[in-house]
């Protein structure tokens, strides 16, 4: 019998290369005083098809570094639970606008709508209740604003209408006759509003450096049809509203968008018109009021209902506006309302005297804030 060498490597005979060294590798056998006996086990040879498979397999299955980063963007409902929100979560209440909410104002040509917004602004700066409008009703709530601004912010006012000069001395100068002179250094306009676009391209991207470096708590964009190129009666308004929605994703602003309702009647096969609701009155395709969490319109009430509070013989200074809300994302939809309307002197609120139609009968005093016009 043959003794087996204990200094000498074994060698097995494999002639169809059926079996892997799985042992250490010719550097660390060189190295070892003794030697090492080699293993060799059976493995499969894997086919072209079982390949094919193990390629699939890997692409369905991501890397755990690719899960990690795509967790970065997700949140579960088990971070929710554990994360700090502010306590107060509207910017107007109540629950009436969301912060980082969307809210769109719309109204014919003519009607004040941007004398309004701007109004609106140093309500929201000052923290002023919007028109002043106070409950009537005898109940727990009475006397408590209809529309209070529950978060105090600043303002970018993207203006596309109105030049420097004439935004002062028609706008933000009678302003302060009512909020003092401390709401101005609260509110941004761009001295070059036609280099930020809604449109892809380089006028989005200032737009977004502006939104990124200022971190507005509101941004009011006037008028939108000033922004984009698209056609605004096909879906591809989406275009423009998905970047309004990138802007508050990146910094957390809420937007106020102006645009026009348009004054073409719908009429019935016998000619008679058909009156449009809130909802139907905007310009252009129906995914803008589906974009709003709230969207108001407004309307100068007609020649029959609305009163005059100046001399015959004058101009015709003041009017009054009605407020109807088409949509409400979080809250009940408000009743419809008017409000006196001075755009000379951008006063919007509870009507400051009495209708001459009323002959003194109240006594001199105002018009009740809670009227409604239907």
């Amino acid at each position: 019998m043959n003794e087996r060498d204990p200094h000498k490597l074994e060698e097995i005979d494999d002639p169809a290369g059926a079996l892997a060294e799985t042992g250490p590798s010719p550097a660390e056998v060189a190295k070892h005083p003794h030697g090492f006996a080699v293993k060799r086990t059976p493995v499969a040879v894997p086919s072209a098809a079982s390949e094919s498979r193990a390629e699939s397999i890997d692409q369905l299955e991501p890397s755990t570094a690719a899960v990690k980063a795509a967790m970065k963007e997700l949140i579960t409902g088990a971070q929710m639970a554990n994360k700090s929100y502010k306590r107060e979560h509207f910017l107007i209440g109540p629950k009436l606008l969301p912060v980082s909410g969307r809210m769109l104002i719309t109204a014919e040509t003519g009607t004040g709508k941007s004398a309004l917004a701007l109004h609106i602004a140093a309500c929201i700066i000052t923290g002023k209740p919007l028109f002043g409008l106070l409950r009537a009703k005898k109940d727990a709530d009475h006397g408590k604003p209809y529309f209070p601004v529950l978060n105090p912010s600043d303002v970018l006012y993207l203006d596309f209408e109105l030049p420097e000069h004439i935004r002062w001395e028609e706008r933000l100068s009678p302003l302060t006759k009512e909020f003092g002179v401390d709401f101005l250094k609260n509110i941004y306009f761009p001295k070059k509003p036609s280099e930020l676009r809604l449109d892809a391209g380089d006028g989005f991207e200032n737009l977004r450096r502006l939104n990124r470096a200022l971190r507005p708590g509101v941004t009011i964009i006037d008028p939108l049809s000033s922004t984009h190129s698209v056609d605004e009666n096909t879906n591809s308004l989406k275009q423009p509203l998905n970047r309004i929605d990138q802007l508050i994703e990146e910094s957390g602003t809420t937007v106020i968008l102006i645009h026009h309702s348009s004054p073409k009647k719908a009429r019935t096969m016998y000619g008679g018109v058909v009156e449009k609701g809130a909802k139907e009155r905007p310009r252009g395709h129906s995914s803008l009021v589906d974009w709003a969490d709230v969207q108001l319109q407004l309307e100068t009430l007609n020649a029959r209902d609305r009163e005059r509070y100046e001399d015959e013989d004058g101009p015709e200074i003041t009017r009054l506006l009605g407020l109807d809300f088409g949509k409400t994302r979080y809250c009940a939809t408000p009743h419809r309302r008017s409000i006196e309307a001075d755009i000379g002197e951008m006063y919007f609120g509870r009507p400051r005297s009495p209708s001459p139609s009323k002959n003194g009968d109240n006594g001199g005093g105002a018009i009740s804030a809670s009227r409604s016009t239907g």
